[in-house]
């Protein structure tokens, strides 16, 4: 009995005596323990985590069992050494890249041009043209003599009324008139009124009769003792016997658009009425030629 009591106590100190040498062992090797295990006690036997592993705590060691007998309890066991660091921060995200600039807007087309405008449609021709002095422009006033076209019969001429034309006049002329007036033996050859203030010509070759149509509205007196309404030209000069004499072509501009005569009315009496309403008067005086 006291053979057995007393191996086991052996037992006891030789284990205890084993594991104070382990600990003292442990407690040599550890490079960061400042504390010596404390005499007595058993070191726990938990280890700390791995350092630089997931953040997760390491366990605890466990509690070092006190020895029973001579060594009071046993020496606490190490605390398991502190667990891993904590996991390094998550780099930022990269910043999203810029958007690229839209393009611009193309530039709106020009309006087009609007159109031309129609051209005035020109003037009528032979129009008259009130405004300046009255005077004659066409080719027979530019001539030195009547020529034989414009003569009588008698002088062994063709008797037409000549081309006459002309420009300006009073701006309230209302019409025109011309007579033909023999200045050396004071006898009229023709005698031509109402003549429309528009109208500023008159073709070659009237034909005779009271009222005409060409121009419109004119009117022609009987004359030369006679009762034709025509034209009667020069019969003065060769070939005649009669020594030649000056003829004067006048023409007028009146304030009144129609003369109070009719056809009865002598050459002489439309003459009167011509000189009475007269605004201007200009003439060409000539000759007559062979």
């Amino acid at each position: 009995m006291n053979v057995s009591v007393s191996l086991r106590v052996n037992r006891s100190i030789m284990i205890g005596v084993a594991l104070a040498v382990l600990a003292l062992a442990g407690s040599a090797c550890g490079a960061d323990d400042d504390d010596t295990t404390p005499m007595g006690g058993t070191p726990g036997g938990g280890t700390g985590a791995i350092a630089g592993s997931l953040p997760s705590a390491g366990a605890s060691g466990m509690s070092g069992a006190g020895a029973s007998g001579s060594t009071a309890g046993g020496g606490a066991g190490m605390a398991g050494s502190a667990g891993g660091g904590a996991g390094s921060a998550g780099s930022a995200g990269s910043a999203g890249s810029a958007g690229s600039a839209g393009s611009a807007g193309s530039a709106g087309s020009s309006g087009m041009g609007g159109s031309a405008g129609m051209a005035g449609a020109a003037g009528m021709a032979g129009g008259g043209s009130l405004g300046g002095p009255l005077k004659y422009t066409g080719a027979f006033t530019m001539g030195a003599s009547i020529p034989p076209a414009n003569k009588c019969p008698n002088a062994e001429g063709d008797n037409k009324s000549p081309a006459l034309s002309w420009m300006g006049g009073p701006a309230d002329t209302k019409s025109f008139a011309v007579v033909l007036y023999d200045v050396q033996y004071n006898m009229l050859h023709w005698v031509l009124w109402d003549i429309p203030p528009t109208v500023s010509s008159l073709p070659e070759g009237l034909p005779s009769g009271y009222a005409l149509t060409n121009p419109a509205g004119a009117h022609q007196a009987a004359n030369m003792g006679t009762d034709d309404h025509a034209y009667y030209g020069p019969c003065s000069g060769p070939p005649t016997f009669i020594p030649a004499g000056t003829y004067e072509y006048r023409l007028y501009a009146l304030n009144k658009d129609k003369l109070e005569l009719t056809e009865s009315s002598e050459a002489t009496a439309a003459q009167t009425a011509v000189e009475g309403a007269m605004l201007e008067m200009t003439k060409f005086s000539a000759m007559p030629g062979m």
